[in-house]
């Protein structure tokens, strides 16, 4: 598996406007695992919380994972971006900031980790100022 900022940008964007389970269902079958991969880095990250994955049986026996979309099971919290979730969120829709990031790891020859992503936002935030 690769790590895909685009995927990660659809899935918080997709919590944050309660659209997960319409964004799950958009995507084609063969992507679920990919997308259930970066919603569990997410957790790990602490991006998101309350991450639950459900396996449902179909009329015909197969099953099929996805996360608990919002209010589907009432009584367990329902997924939710963190604070550091919403603060990398405005940062994948702000462009600008988004290629001064990405041009900066290219300048410095570094791969594109979260944790560069957390370092360069301050360093090109002073740059700005």
């Amino acid at each position: 598996m690769k790590r895909n900022w685009t995927i990660v940008k659809e899935i918080l964007e997709a919590i944050e406007t309660n659209q997960i389970k319409t964004h799950w269902e958009s995507l084609p079958e063969e992507q679920h695992d990919l997308v259930l991969l970066h919603y569990e880095l997410l957790e790990e990250s602490g991006l998101i919380s309350n991450y639950q994955m459900v396996n449902d049986v179909d009329i015909d026996g197969f099953s099929h994972r996805h996360p608990l979309f919002w209010k589907e099971r009432p009584g367990i919290p329902s997924i939710r971006l963190t604070m550091k979730g919403y603060d990398l969120l405005e940062v994948l829709r702000d462009q600008a900031l988004w290629n001064r990031i990405i041009n900066k790891a290219k300048s410095l020859g570094v791969k594109l980790t979260f944790e560069f992503i957390k370092q360069a936002i301050p360093v090109i935030y002073k740059q700005l100022l």
